[in-house]
């Protein structure tokens, strides 16, 4: 290929890397769907930062296409047609310097707007406009949360652990601390992201626009099992939220003479870990187990809450989450002792 003619292909291959940027573009939208995107978010906790990176986002897409057009416009304006040995000393004019006014001109402008955004999207999620409709404290621990949902005297009206229920369309206030190393708490759909600390009280707040089931994560390593330190906010509609606190804050009673022995059982065997409020099972270790089998998943939201996942957490916890505290509790409940514990714990709703 002769000089002249690699000169007429530089310009089109010089084009070449920008074509991939369609189909990444269209790959990162479709990122936007997945439960743990913050590129669209359902709560003003979270709408006004995600607007805002979607704003910077197109200004700083502009500004690239822009200055590549700029650029590219200069190359094939100026590009040599003759070899270089015949080439002319070019004459240069003054206009480089009335470029570099307008670039000023037009970046102070638009650099200061980004600025005033981002200070008032800063505020608009630093505390929401009206009073929160209750609070909730979350503790962070190796590898659950513990969530103690408060009245609005803020006395504890009942413990939970690892799914967070909240009314839909009202904030809620999220005190947050750690029990053991630092946590972070993150809803991307729904929040930012707030660190848990020993020995600290962070505060942030919440609020899902819309009914539905949000997905979060420890967004801080934590240990071993970090990435499954999971976290299933579900917002009701105030009926069924209603509905739902007042079956919550009940403790268990009586049980059928059915789940007798499995009860008598988990008391022995679990009761020093977890509790269960109503009974003599008053562990502070493990995880809150009153109203387990109305929870949608086990192991922090990561088994699905079914008798056969059940079953084999209560027999061998660290097989299926490894190093989790809870010690295989097979050995100590064999056969039918192991399914009479099952029954009793599927019948703590």
């Amino acid at each position: 290929m002769s000089r002249s003619q690699r000169g007429a292909a530089e310009p089109v291959t010089r084009l070449m890397p920008l074509a991939g940027t369609v189909p990444l573009a269209a790959l990162v939208s479709g990122c936007s769907a997945s439960p743990m995107s913050y590129l669209s978010t359902e709560g003003p906790a979270a709408d006004p930062v995600t607007l805002m990176g979607w704003g910077f986002t197109a200004i700083a897409a502009a500004t690239t296409l822009i200055i590549s057009g700029l650029l590219l416009w200069a190359v094939v304006r100026h590009r040599p047609l003759r070899l270089p040995e015949a080439r002319e000393t070019m004459e240069r004019g003054g206009n480089g310097l009335k470029w570099i006014y307008v670039g000023t001109l037009v970046s102070t402008p638009v650099l200061f707007g980004m600025a005033v955004w981002m200070v008032a999207a800063t505020a608009a999620v630093i505390a929401p406009g009206r009073p929160t409709a209750l609070t909730i404290q979350v503790i962070g621990h190796q590898w659950w949360w513990e969530l103690r949902y408060l009245d609005h005297q803020k006395n504890q009206s009942f413990i939970g652990a690892n799914e967070i229920h909240v009314p839909a369309g009202v904030p809620v206030k999220l005190e947050l601390m750690s029990a053991d190393v630092i946590h972070s708490f993150w809803i991307p759909k729904l929040s930012g992201k707030m660190d848990l600390v020993p020995g600290q009280l962070n505060e942030t707040w919440i609020e899902a626009s819309h009914e539905g089931e949000y997905r979060g994560q420890c967004a801080e390593f934590c240990g071993a099992q970090h990435a499954n330190m999971v976290l299933l906010l579900v917002a009701d509609n105030a009926a069924a939220f209603e509905a739902w606190w007042n079956a919550h804050a009940q403790p268990q009673g009586q049980v059928a003479d059915a789940v007798s022995h499995g009860r008598d059982l988990f008391m022995k065997h679990c009761g020093e870990c977890h509790t269960v409020d109503g009974t003599a099972a008053k562990g502070k270790d493990g995880p809150n187990l009153t109203h387990v089998a109305s929870r949608r998943k086990i192991g922090a939201n990561i088994y699905p809450n079914k008798r056969g996942h059940l079953g084999g957490w209560i027999a061998d916890a660290p097989t299926m989450k490894p190093r989790v505290r809870m010690p295989a509790m097979a050995e100590k409940l064999p056969g039918g002792d192991l399914i009479a514990v099952l029954d009793y714990v599927q019948s703590l709703h």
